[in-house]
């Protein structure tokens, strides 16, 4: 049994399959499941199986001799291959701002994403792991 709670913040004690059935009713995202011990575990595939979802914070810096000008765009889509993440609300897209360095995806659960970094025309690609709790990248950008 874990201790499931909704998007309204109660509590419920269901199996955890009763539990995300019941989270998947929702419209929108809620809080994760808190079992009562870690669940941070391996498959026999070697995925991470954690109920407990995970941030993604995506730092961007200049490449060297240069300095941040402008907003950046941030994709961050489904992974593919082995453990990979996969999430109703992607691609989601944020800006960075001009004067910040960072943006935060929150609630995932773990699994393998892409993120993509668009600047002054030039795009980086990176495949990131996303664990239960939070997790960085830092992306270099050129100019």
């Amino acid at each position: 049994m874990v201790d499931c709670v909704g998007p309204d913040g109660k509590h419920v004690s269901l199996t955890q399959k009763a539990c995300d059935d019941f989270r998947k009713s929702w419209a929108s995202p809620s809080p994760s499941p808190k079992p009562s011990q870690t669940t941070s575990q391996a498959s026999s595939s070697g995925c991470n199986t954690s109920t407990d979802l995970g941030n993604l914070t995506v730092n961007i810096q200049p490449q060297s001799g240069q300095s941040l000008s402008g907003d950046a765009g941030v994709t961050m889509s489904n992974g593919s291959g082995d453990c990979a993440g996969h999430d109703s609300r992607l691609p989601y897209i944020q800006i960075i701002r001009q004067g910040s360095t960072s943006i935060t995806f929150p609630s995932f659960r773990p699994g393998k994403f892409h993120i993509q970094v668009g600047y002054h025309g030039n795009n980086s690609d990176q495949d990131v792991n996303i664990n239960p709790g939070d997790n960085s990248v830092t992306v270099t950008v050129s100019n």
